[in-house]
């Protein structure tokens, strides 16, 4: 395969597995709901829902119109997608910051084992829902920032299609954690962890660079640079989370 077709078939799949991960991870509880027995959720998820899987949906889309040899086209959807993106970006504050207010609403304190308060998410005894939230509080903040930024990367690098294209997967990789949290809720995987989800994030970072360094025989600028992106926000996020700043922070979420 030549070096062409293969950028050209890796980044054609990418936005594909990234995809299949949010519908893998969130098929129980929002998208196969009536097949099982799921708790009720708020009418905002739903919506959260339906924006992130269309941003997602979206990108498959522009996948295949860079495929099918329609960059026009491509180009004036990519314009909606940035618009889109904005969009996004409420989506998943609204979800996040009202998070710890709903766990409250039914009945969970910020002193609840989180093993007891939530078993399906087969997390280990031992850590107080008030450390394990805001630990998911601020990743999710940490991943809608690295998005903004790199989103915007995206859109300023725009006619130059190898920066682009890598700006733009990796933006849509930042967002990601959340379904590979719900994935490794299964049992296979040991429980919820964030050290999992952190590990999975970077997998996939790390098959960006992998594919770099096959096919350009170097890692590009532009997915050095996101991975640094992502991983500076998500160390300080961490950090973040586990000071009395953010223990502070998501008590006031939950006032």
């Amino acid at each position: 395969m030549q070096d062409s077709q293969r950028r050209s078939a890796f980044f054609f799949l990418f936005p594909h597995v990234l995809l299949a991960l949010v519908l893998i991870g969130f098929a129980p509880t929002l998208y196969l709901r009536t097949l099982g027995n799921p708790p009720p959720i708020p009418f905002y998820l739903h919506v959260h829902g339906m924006i992130l899987t269309g941003w997602y949906t979206v990108l498959v889309v522009q996948a295949w119109l860079i495929r099918r040899g329609h960059p026009a086209l491509h180009r004036t959807l990519g314009y909606w997608m940035a618009a889109y993106g904005v969009v996004v970006i409420a989506g998943g504050l609204m979800a996040t910051l009202n998070v710890v207010a709903r766990d409250m609403a039914s009945g969970v304190t910020l002193d609840s084992d989180i093993a007891a308060a939530f078993p399906e998410m087969g997390a280990a005894p031992g850590t107080s829902y008030l450390v394990f939230i805001s630990s998911v509080v601020w990743t999710n903040i940490g991943s809608v920032c690295a998005f903004a930024v790199l989103l915007a990367a995206a859109v300023l690098a725009r006619r130059r299609p190898d920066w682009h294209r890598r700006f733009i997967v990796l933006a849509a990789t930042s967002l990601i954690p959340p379904a590979l949290a719900r994935i490794t809720r299964w049992e296979i995987l040991g429980g919820e962890n964030p050290s999992t989800v952190t590990a999975m994030l970077f997998l996939l970072i790390a098959a960006v660079a992998v594919h770099d360094a096959v096919s350009e025989r170097r890692i590009h600028r532009a997915t050095l640079t996101g991975f640094l992106v992502i991983l500076v926000s998500t160390l300080l996020a961490k950090t973040i989370g586990a000071s009395a700043v953010g223990h502070a922070f998501v008590r006031q979420l939950a006032s």
